[in-house]
């Protein structure tokens, strides 16, 4: 048999751990965000696509979001009316939305419970430091 399994071109090989590594993946989506350990400053935990992180020289830009851990800002294109996006920023202090619609974030400040921000349309929003109350803020989530 083996010189004909050979001529036929087909080889036996017993059942491994490398032949279950080369089965498919699950379908079944998680939402987490593609790639995220290669983006650093920022946690970009999970999505639905419609909200994703972008170089802030790149034109689209949809959100800019200022934070005392970086120089440069933060940004995001939001693609569609609709999305959501969990990230984790610490030490937040702006956001610049360039939309013509709101968008909301969920902020914590100084580790109280978290709570929401509205952006306004084509408009600035300071929090924590950033505006009166002080403090410090931690960014976890943007969404429209």
């Amino acid at each position: 048999m083996g010189a004909l399994a050979a001529a036929v071109g087909f080889v036996s090989q017993p059942a491994s751990a490398e032949a279950a590594a080369d089965e498919p993946s699950s379908i079944v989506e998680d939402f987490s965000y593609p790639n995220a350990e290669d983006i650093t400053g920022v946690k970009l935990i999970r999505g639905d696509g419609n909200i994703t992180y972008v170089g802030c020289s790149e034109e689209n830009v949809s959100l800019a979001v200022w934070s005392y851990t970086a120089s440069q800002p933060f940004c995001f294109r939001i693609v569609g009316k609709t999305g959501h996006l969990t990230v984790e920023l610490q030490q937040v202090y702006g956001f610049r939305n360039y939309e013509d619609f709101a968008v909301g974030a969920t902020v914590s400040l100084n580790g109280a419970p978290a709570t929401g921000a509205i952006v306004p349309a084509d408009d600035w929003l300071g929090v924590g430091s950033g505006s009166s109350t002080g403090g410090q803020v931690a960014m976890l989530e943007i969404r429209v």
